[in-house]
């Protein structure tokens, strides 16, 4: 558990009259029921709010790539938490930044690009 992460979702003050219908909602929920030590905390309800990127539910009873899954649910966090107080928690916790360097062989030229990325 990243602490500034779970800290964060569980101060997103929502603004949407859909608010306890997505993925946020249900993440306050689990994460309340944890910090509570409550043993029926159960993250069926979060996975059955999670779509797919056209919009579909996910089959109930299909495997799924657990990397497609988290990428999936940290989309649809980033989009409930746009209305929030913590708009940018997912940048702040997720976000990451590959950097690659090409020298030429014959000069002495460097280039440098850098692409940003959650993970």
């Amino acid at each position: 558990m990243i602490p500034s992460f779970r800290k964060g979702i569980l101060e997103s003050e929502h603004t949407s009259k859909e608010a306890n219908k997505g993925a946020l909602y249900h993440l306050r929920l689990l994460f309340g029921r944890l910090r509570e030590n409550r043993r029926e905390s159960d993250a069926s309800q979060l996975c059955e709010v999670v779509r797919d990127r056209e919009g579909n539910c996910l089959p109930k009873y299909k495997e799924f790539d657990p990397g497609e899954l988290f990428s999936l649910l940290v989309e649809q966090l980033a989009g409930d938490l746009k209305s929030t107080n913590n708009s940018k928690l997912i940048d702040e916790v997720f976000r990451g930044s590959f950097s690659s360097e090409v020298i030429c062989k014959d000069c002495p030229h460097r280039y440098e690009a850098v692409s940003y990325t959650h993970l």
